[in-house]
């Protein structure tokens, strides 16, 4: 393994060279009067990023409902990132990522806008009216590495499973960039928190203090669905960590029985891919069968409606697992939220 790390290591460092001279040679972008939050991560993977821009939505339209909000995205694996597009009220997520649908889609009164040229994209889509609003606010989706656009606060998300991976940047490990550039960070959150991993997220807080962050940690929420006895399900899912969302799914369906058929991150669902799934048989001793899948998921398989109808003609039982946030020490979040919130606004005054 040394030797492997050893021979690996010239990659990791060109990777972190070409990685920051890329940064510095983009140029920088204000949105101002725009208050403008990023939510990342440091790492490949799931961190939960998605159910941490809906909780944001959800706070700032119940406490700042004259928020004009904005979310950007580069919509990873959408027809129309290369050229930009403001989504829909009902958005088709081949065309438009399936992450800016499932926003658009539980916040319909809210922009999303897509494209791998954010700055010009947010240009281009949002009228000019918002854009030199005060009240325009932007969540910018996986942005810690998108540091051309500047903003107002800077969230990291780490999974608390594995806060750092191995330590290494791709290709020796998970890390997008070193740790150190986490001096950048205003605030960062330990995502998907339990028992079983608290202390693994203590001892990083320990190894991190030294960028003088703030620190929050979360634990996911979801609801449980009423008990099935003599079935068996199969989560059906293609996300950053299917491994994860299988937990989840076996404590909502109060179930062990639980089998995994995971594909590709944002994988786009084929009408064949589904059959297949009508195909699997029943386990000895079981009556019938479920499917389970995540609302990022369901985006996509929801366009597909023979789908749908071929459960309910077998009987089968269907489920979405919608996921939460818990935040830990909230209101002290909420509080730095509602300062820069504050601090900004009285900036744009006239």
């Amino acid at each position: 393994m040394e030797i492997l790390l050893y021979l690996l290591s010239p990659l990791s460092f060109l990777y972190q060279f070409l990685f920051f001279l890329s940064q510095k040679l983009k140029r920088k972008y204000s949105l101002k009067p725009c208050f403008v939050i990023s939510v990342g991560n440091l790492s490949v993977g799931g961190t939960g990023k998605t159910p941490m821009i809906l909780f944001l939505i959800e706070y700032f339209l119940k406490q700042y409902p004259q928020k004009k909000i904005v979310v950007l995205s580069r919509g990873y694996k959408a027809k129309l990132s290369q050229k930009g597009a403001l989504l829909p009220t009902d958005p088709d997520p081949t065309l438009y990522g399936d992450e800016p649908s499932l926003i658009k889609s539980k916040f319909p009164g809210i922009s999303v806008v897509i494209g791998i040229n954010r700055y010009q994209s947010f240009q281009k889509f949002i009228p000019f009216e918002i854009q030199n609003s005060k009240d325009c606010l932007v969540l910018l989706d996986d942005g810690f590495q998108h540091i051309q656009i500047q903003r107002d606060l800077d969230i990291v998300l780490l999974d608390s499973n594995a806060p750092i991976g191995n330590g290494f940047t791709i290709p020796l490990g998970v890390l997008r960039e070193p740790t150190s550039h986490l001096a950048r960070a205003d605030v960062i959150i330990f995502t998907k928190l339990n028992q079983k991993n608290r202390k693994k997220v203590e001892n990083s807080k320990k190894k991190l203090i030294k960028w003088n962050q703030t620190f929050f940690s979360s634990q996911i929420s979801f609801q449980k669905f009423p008990k099935e006895p003599n079935r068996s399900y199969i989560l059906v899912t293609g996300v950053g960590n299917p491994m994860h969302v299988l937990q989840t799914a076996k404590q909502a369906l109060d179930s062990e029985d639980v089998i995994l058929k995971s594909y590709p991150d944002h994988y786009g669902f084929s009408e064949d891919d589904l059959n297949l799934i009508l195909e699997e048989r029943l386990d000895k001793g079981k009556e019938t069968l479920g499917v389970v899948t995540t609302e990022k998921d369901w985006i996509k398989i929801s366009k597909f409606p023979k789908f749908m109808e071929s459960l309910k003609e077998k009987g089968w039982s269907f489920h979405v697992i919608q996921i939460g946030v818990q935040l830990e020490e909230e209101s002290k979040f909420f509080s730095i939220l509602d300062h820069l919130v504050s601090t900004s606004e009285a900036k744009t005054d006239p």
